[in-house]
């Protein structure tokens, strides 16, 4: 099916993030026998006071992350001019990561807005040759989202689950990653950890 200018807009700006292996699966490479002395090592997703709230006055958003989050902006070029990709993400044996994109036009009303989501979800999953394993639709403060699992990388052996809320001309992708064999350092799981990092974002009260 050939999208309106509209849609192909949308996915074009996201096309330079969405292509993008997530950093887990480029960093993680195989392990070696740890010697003894290292075998208490502590993750840092494990030690409650590593968990902070980090809020974005810009992003009107916060989460509470295991880790200092790093920002770094993208420029996507779309037909209609540069569109910016705002990324804030850690890494700590498992990646973390929000980021927002702002566009001209209004998504949340948008007629097509369950394509447009469905789209995005398509080109994410195609983006890191990942295989969808499932979705649902959910909501934030009443606007609109999409909550989904994928799994990715060689052998299918990382997860990635996220959420992505369109909130007036905004997208938010809210994700976490890890390798599902992967075992902590220290008591806990990756799973939860993942899940602790998606309950917690919220959108502030002004804003978009």
């Amino acid at each position: 099916m050939k999208f309106s200018t509209f849609f192909s807009f949308l996915l074009t700006g996201l096309g330079l993030l969405l292509s993008s292996t997530p950093l887990l699966a480029q960093k993680t490479k195989p392990l070696k026998s740890k010697p003894v002395e290292l075998v208490a090592e502590v993750e840092p997703q494990a030690v409650e006071e590593n968990w902070k709230l980090f809020t974005s006055a810009a992003g009107n958003f916060s989460v509470i992350s295991p880790g200092q989050l790093t920002y770094r902006e993208k420029t996507a070029q779309t037909p209609e001019g540069p569109v910016p990709l705002h990324v804030f993400y850690y890494f700590a044996n498992a990646e973390y990561s929000v980021t927002y994109a702002d566009y001209l036009l209004m998504l949340q009303s948008a007629p097509r807005l369950t394509e447009f989501l469905n789209s995005i979800r398509d080109a994410g999953v195609k983006g890191i040759n990942g295989r969808l394993l499932g979705e649902k639709e959910i909501t934030l403060n009443g606007h609109p989202g999409r909550s989904y699992m994928v799994e990715y990388g060689t052998n299918h052996g990382f997860l990635l689950v996220g959420r992505n809320i369109v909130v007036g001309q905004r997208l938010y992708m809210v994700t976490a990653s890890y390798s599902k064999s992967a075992l902590p350092l220290a008591e806990g799981s990756y799973e939860k950890w993942a899940q602790r990092f998606l309950d917690s974002f919220t959108l502030n009260t002004t804003g978009n």
